[in-house]
């Protein structure tokens, strides 16, 4: 029928928009172009260090997790051993 046309006609016209704008956003998107330009804040957030050691902190966090989930004995966290 020509309204189920019409709306296919306008679906297929959105996703032509939609990949438009994505294809016109091909920037990879950056924090950082917000930050101010002046500071030891900023420079210490786009420095590659504190970056690494962000994703070891996070890494680390996530092995935590594994060892209190798999070798925590108690089954609340007031009858967990201290260390956990």
């Amino acid at each position: 029928s020509q309204a189920a046309s019409g709306d296919l006609d306008f679906i297929n016209q959105i996703k032509e928009d939609v990949q438009t704008n994505i294809d016109k956003n091909d920037d990879e998107y950056d924090v950082s172009k917000y930050y101010h330009k002046k500071g030891f804040s900023q420079w210490l957030a786009r420095h590659p260090r504190f970056e690494n050691l962000t994703l070891v902190v996070i890494c680390l966090n996530a092995v935590w997790i594994w060892v209190d989930t798999d070798l925590n004995p108690g089954p609340t966290v007031i009858m967990s051993p201290p260390v956990f």
